[in-house]
């Protein structure tokens, strides 16, 4: 059991509240403009990739201009495709790039969730507690009336139990993070934790999203529909997964009316992955190890979509280090 390392640092102007990274903390002063080997177009959808006549090249992007409704053409010696794994592998269906593994072997993080009141005995320890002792003496001098000895801008807990050998499934304690745990408004908040185990499937060909050449979503690119269900191995590992999140709860505290153990729907944690997974076998993966695409010379891919692996945690750094390796194969010419 362990902090759980977040993406943010506290304002130094204001150490109440945290700068969590985002876009502009990768691209650092690339953000604010002014390079010319950098331009972002805001407000533009890629709807196709061309061919060249070999047809193991791309020779252009078409992009749209949704603020003007005109089309746009970006040359460029490499294309780098990470618009999630829904929307790279409906880029490459639009663009009649279609391995045999596109869209295929889809893999997500299935979750148990529940929200408990902790023990009262546990709340009580913060007042005995060397660790809490100078905050809660400047806390209460400032409000002698409050019973409860957590301050009210105490941080939010964000507590973690990795995965481990024979323990597949990743755990997190923290308090109102997603918005299917939303507090009761005549409820403390800080007498609450939600109990959140994300687990894993099994990657299968069978579990996939595909698209149509007939229907199309808001902007005219191919509808996706998705085609997913648990394995038998996927549901006992989802079931042990369960009772050990609740033995966890009933240790710390008991059950919020409303919030008892529960499976989320598919798809909430949004951590989807393996719809263009890499390998070393172009009829069951989309790209290498390097991340271009099977047949083509100048096309990657990045992204959660890239990982070929059932996963239990955050899948940030992994998409990280795949990136890195596929840029550093691009600057070494490929």
């Amino acid at each position: 059991v362990q902090g759980l390392p977040l993406a943010a640092k506290r304002r130094a102007d204001n150490p109440r509240m945290v700068r969590w990274a985002g876009t502009d903390t990768v691209l650092g002063g690339l953000a604010d403009g002014g390079e010319d080997r950098f331009t972002l177009l805001p407000h533009h959808l890629c709807t196709r990739l061309v061919q060249d006549t070999t047809g193991s090249s791309i020779a252009y992007a078409e992009v749209r201009d949704l603020a003007r409704s005109r089309e746009v053409r970006v040359a460029a010696d490499n294309y780098v495709v990470a618009a999630g794994a829904v929307l790279t592998p409906q880029l490459l269906w639009a663009s009649r790039i279609r391995p045999p593994a596109l869209g295929r072997y889809l893999t997500e993080h299935p979750t148990t969730f529940c929200q408990v009141t902790l023990l009262q005995s546990l709340i009580g320890q913060a007042t005995t507690s060397e660790h809490f002792s100078s905050q809660l003496l400047a806390y209460r001098e400032r409000f002698p009336d409050d019973e409860l000895p957590i301050p009210d801008d105490d941080p939010d807990p964000n507590v973690w139990i990795p995965v481990t050998e024979g323990r597949p499934w990743h755990a997190q304690i923290n308090r109102d993070s997603f918005h299917y745990g939303d507090i009761p408004p005549h409820v403390d908040g800080r007498l609450i934790v939600d109990l959140r185990w994300f687990g894993l499937v099994d990657p299968r060909p069978e579990n996939r999203v595909f698209f149509s050449d007939r229907y199309t979503d808001v902007h005219d690119m191919p509808q996706p529909t998705f085609d997913f269900a648990y394995s038998a191995e996927d549901g006992a590992r989802l079931h042990r997964m369960m009772a050990e999140m609740i033995r966890a709860a009933l240790a710390i505290g008991g059950f919020l009316p409303g919030a008892e153990p529960r499976f989320p729907i598919p798809g909430l944690p949004l951590h989807i992955a393996g719809t263009v997974r890499m390998g070393e076998d172009p009829q069951t993966s989309v790209v290498n190890t390097d991340s271009r695409v099977w047949g083509y010379g100048n096309l990657y891919l990045g992204g959660n979509g890239v990982i070929p692996t059932g996963t239990a945690s955050n899948p940030t750094l992994t998409s990280i280090a795949m990136a890195l390796k596929a840029a550093d194969r691009m600057i070494a010419g490929g």
